[in-house]
């Protein structure tokens, strides 16, 4: 059995295994330090001793990393190699000192100011300090073995020499450090010889002759309250009657009798300390032992009033306990049941099965484990009724005997409502396949978790590819980011949790990459179990939307009639008021040759010549609107930033005339069409703007693209702050021969020549303007890639 350390011991037994780690590397540098530059003090530490050889200071430094390094199992390689040098460098001395063999190992170090010392053999260790390094390097070495005899048979040796040096110094008695000839064990290298070997035990504090120290047990406790004791007190005694016999207080034996009562009474304080210790301890443990009396009668009360069974097996698989709601639950009296295996009470199927997985778990160590998860179990009632039951186990092991603990629930009633509950999901399952509509459930990631059988159809995906995938894979890309916003802001605290509505029509992306048009008819959320279900149900409205635009096509050609009408009216009407004025000078003309009057014919020509420039442009106008509605060019890669840049070059000139500033903003996207046509648009819109500045001081133009909110359209605006368009207007404007200002240049058929480039690209384009608050001419752009021809 493991003997019981205490937190507490653990951590105090590091800090001195680290203190005396320090302490000794510390000294040992010094020492080092005091042979390099020669200080004397720094060799001994104190005038008057014995010096420290730079062999022992070299061994004790090594000694100290090794020990820090014992603290943790890293660098145990490094570790093992100072403790090897270690006792390589003690066995080495003692091989020189018992054959009389010079190594030239005593010399290594500091050679010359080694061979200045007057000694014997400069340089060499004492034998006593050359044996404890020895012992030390192989305790160091051997720390984590296990091994009973090996750890006191290295470390006790070393304490007892170091302790008989201490002792020799502080009575003065040489031979207790010193064997004539050789040199001495010095002051300062005992005391850090006990210093690293307590701290050795002290870093092995679970090994068996370390935790008589360091256990939890009276033991443990009682010698860690009186070790110190019987350590100090003996040497304090001793010490002070040799110091009153050296001054001639008493004579020895009148100083033996004193101090030997003086030890009996101290012994005996101990002894009454101790046993009053052991009193203490007693006490508690007594209180313990009723404690758990009272704990063990209350463990046996909660176990009778659980309401789930509990039964307690032995190795054997004998049951030691059977509680109330066991008895209740198979039918059986506790008394009845004790001692009896526990295959009595499942059916006879499960009987192999169940002692195998028993006896596999007793082998595991595991504590617990739900046996319900492996398969069904099934109970065996007295009456021999079958029941569905799930179980957990546990072991414990006590006085070296394992037990086993099942607890047993009758889930009778929850298969039932399971079943229920299975039943209901068919037929929800079975509804949600046959409905017409597409129905995706997603959860608050926004990752599929429903894909019924029209959804497949639709989107052309299996229900198993789609589920734990996210919802944006059903939608073209444009649309990803004001869906994944749209779903966030519905999710919010407060949106009821069951809104449904007709929602603005979208785009769908079919597996084929084939995109179609659709309508989400419905979206709704719940919370189950604190998550939030989000259900969308789509439409696909690819017929109704061909419909639709058939109906829009024949609405635009009875519009575009219509407009055939009022432009032929128009037309006729412009056309004819050149002719008339060309007809009547024509006439004045004539007189004028037939008179000879030169200079009423240079006016009368000046008159036709403008009737006929106005009836050019008028024409020019026309072909230029016949010819607004096809794009010339095949649709290629157009830069819209470098193409907007290019128009402002072009009329820069009609700008700073104007005093009016352009501000591109992010720049405008690549997409694809006709690049002469899309220039036709911008240069138009912004000199519409310029012409329509007003009186204001400081036209300003902004050109830039941003997305539509609801659809995720790419959108192409020029803003100018010019003198506006009446709200009564604003869908005059893109008529042909439509001008705010009569009195302006120009046709009148610009911005309607804009409306139809920007209508063959599969566009749309429209004006937000307030009178005398500017206007701003939007049009969405082609996506890449998808420019119609």
């Amino acid at each position: 059995m493991k003997t019981p350390v205490s937190e507490r011991t653990l951590s105090g037994l590091g800090f001195y295994a680290r203190f005396s780690s320090i302490c000794s590397m510390l000294v040992g540098i010094a020492v080092l330090l005091g042979w390099t530059f020669g200080i004397a003090a720094l060799k001994s530490l104190m005038p008057g001793l014995a010096t420290m050889k730079p062999l022992t200071a070299l061994g004790l430094s090594l000694a100290a990393v090794s020990l820090w390094l014992a603290q943790s199992n890293e660098r145990v390689t490094l570790r093992q190699v100072c403790a090897g040098v270690v006792a390589i460098i003690g066995g080495m001395v003692l091989f020189e000192y018992i054959f009389n063999f010079d190594i030239g190992i005593d010399l290594m170090l500091f050679h010359q100011a080694v061979l200045a010392e007057d000694v014997l053999y400069p340089g060499r260790p004492a034998p006593a300090t050359a044996l404890c390094l020895f012992l030390l390097g192989l305790a160091l070495f051997s720390i984590r073995y296990k091994s009973k005899a090996l750890m006191p048979l290295l470390t006790v040796p070393i304490l007892l020499i170091g302790l008989l040096a201490l002792v020799g110094y502080v009575y003065g008695v040489s031979s207790l450090y010193q064997i004539e000839p050789y040199s001495s064990m010095a002051l300062h290298t005992a005391l850090l010889l006990v210093m690293l070997t307590v701290g050795v035990l002290a870093a092995s504090p679970e090994h068996p002759f370390v935790t008589v120290f360091t256990s939890n047990l009276v033991g443990g406790m009682i010698v860690r309250r009186l070790l110190f004791a019987a350590i100090i007190i003996p040497f304090i005694f001793s010490w002070l009657q040799l110091q009153g016999e050296l001054l001639g207080w008493y004579d020895t034996h009148f100083g033996l009798a004193i101090f030997a009562t003086a030890r009996i009474v101290v012994l005996v304080g101990l002894v009454y300390w101790g046993a009053s210790l052991l009193n203490q301890t007693d006490i508690q443990r007594q209180n313990i032992f009723n404690s758990l009396l009272e704990s063990q009668s209350q463990l046996a009360g909660m176990i009778d009033s659980a309401m789930d069974a509990i039964i307690t097996i032995d190795v054997d698989q004998r049951i030691t306990i059977f509680n109330t709601a066991a008895e209740r639950m198979f039918g059986y009296s506790a008394l009845d049941m004790l001692g009896q295996p526990l295959e009595r009470l499942l059916p006879e199927r499960y009987h192999a099965v169940h002692a195998d997985h028993i006896r596999r778990f007793g082998e595991t160590g595991v504590t617990t484990r739900a046996m319900g998860s492996l398969q069904a179990l099934s109970g065996l009632r007295e009456s021999g009724e079958e029941f569905p039951i799930e179980a957990s186990i546990s072991q414990i092991e006590f006085n070296e005997q394992k037990f086993f603990t099942v607890i047993l629930c009758d889930v009778t009633e929850r298969k039932q409502a399971e079943e229920a509950l299975r039943e209901s999901q068919t037929q929800l399952a079975g509804i949600l396949d046959s409905a017409m509509d597409a129905i995706v459930t997603i959860d608050a990631d926004q990752r599929i978790t429903l894909f019924n059988a029209a959804a497949e159809r639709m989107f052309g995906y299996s229900a198993a590819s789609l589920i734990g995938q996210t919802l944006d894979r059903l939608l073209p890309e444009r649309y990803r980011a004001v869906h994944t916003e749209h779903a966030r802001r519905f999710g919010k605290p407060g949106v009821a949790p069951h809104t449904m509505g007709t929602l603005r029509a979208l785009s769908g992306m079919r597996a084929n990459g084939e995109e179609f048009p659709i309508e989400v008819t419905g979206i709704s959320q719940i919370e189950i179990n604190g998550q939030k279900i989000f259900t969308v149900i789509l439409r696909d409205i690819t017929e109704r939307k061909l419909a639709n635009q058939e109906r829009e096509a024949k609405l635009i050609l009875e519009a575009k009639n219509a407009e055939l009408d009022r432009f032929a009216y128009t037309v006729s009407h412009d056309l004819k008021s050149p002719l008339v004025t060309i007809r009547g000078f024509l006439g004045f003309l004539e007189k004028d040759a037939a008179a000879g009057n030169m200079e009423s014919m240079k006016s009368d020509m000046n008159h036709i010549g403008n009737a006929v420039a106005k009836m050019s442009g008028l024409v020019s106008g026309i072909l230029e609107l016949s010819r607004a509605g096809l794009i010339v060019d095949t649709p290629a890669e157009v830069d819209l930033g470098g193409l907007t840049q290019e128009i402002i070059q072009l009329l820069q000139g009609s700008l700073e005339a104007h005093g009016a500033k352009v501000i591109i903003q992010d720049p405008p996207p690549v997409v694809q069409g006709d690049r002469i046509r899309l220039g036709q648009v911008i240069q138009n819109l912004v000199e519409n703007a310029v012409k329509y500045s007003g009186d204001q001081k400081e036209p300003l133009i902004e050109i830039g693209t941003k997305r539509e909110d609801d659809t995720g359209d790419l959108i192409f605006f020029v803003r100018d702050n010019g003198m506006g368009i009446p709200s009564e207007r604003s869908d005059q404007i893109f008529s042909p021969f439509t001008k705010l200002n009569a009195r302006s240049d120009g046709s009148g058929v610009g911005l309607a020549t804009v409306k139809r480039i920007v209508e063959a690209h599969g566009c749309r384009i429209w004006v937000e303007s307030e009178l005398g608050q500017g206007s701003t001419f939007l049009f969405t752009l082609p996506p890449f890639g998808s420019a119609e021809t």
